[in-house]
């Protein structure tokens, strides 16, 4: 797909692009990555088990792990890969967001079983009337 005379907005200043400019080649260029052929940005996506109030969002999963694209607010910020995908608002900036984002790792959810017990106290893990003596 092209786009004649294009501008682009870009905070602060308005660039003018004089000629055509390749979508699918510009997508390319950014994502350069072998393993961006591995995502997808699902536009309308709705999580497995949505609530009354849940509304289609914009997402990037890499589809391997299962693994949802999402960005750090806190102290430190970027992207990161998670089980939970944030909102990308549109497709757009969901190929802009994982141009810039790290290679994915697994996430699954991952979980140990062990008994919790204070110090010094029982290693049996049980209730004093479940003990056999």
């Amino acid at each position: 797909m092209k786009m004649e005379n294009t501008v682009i907005a870009a905070s602060p200043l308005d660039i003018t692009v004089r000629g055509a400019v390749d979508a699918e080649k510009l997508v390319a260029i950014l994502l350069e990555q072998r393993w961006h052929k591995d995502c997808e940005v699902i536009d309308g996506y709705m999580p497995p088990y949505p609530g009354k109030d849940t509304r289609p969002t914009c997402v990037v999963r890499y589809v391997p792990f299962g693994c949802f694209l999402r960005h750090s607010r806190g102290p430190r910020q970027g992207f990161f890969w998670d089980i939970y995908g944030d909102d990308m608002q549109t497709v757009e900036l969901a190929v802009v967001a994982l141009a810039s984002a790290p290679a994915p790792r697994d996430c699954s959810p991952i979980t140990f079983t062990f008994p919790l017990k204070a110090p010094n106290a029982d290693v049996t893990g049980l209730a004093p009337e479940q003990e056999t003596k």
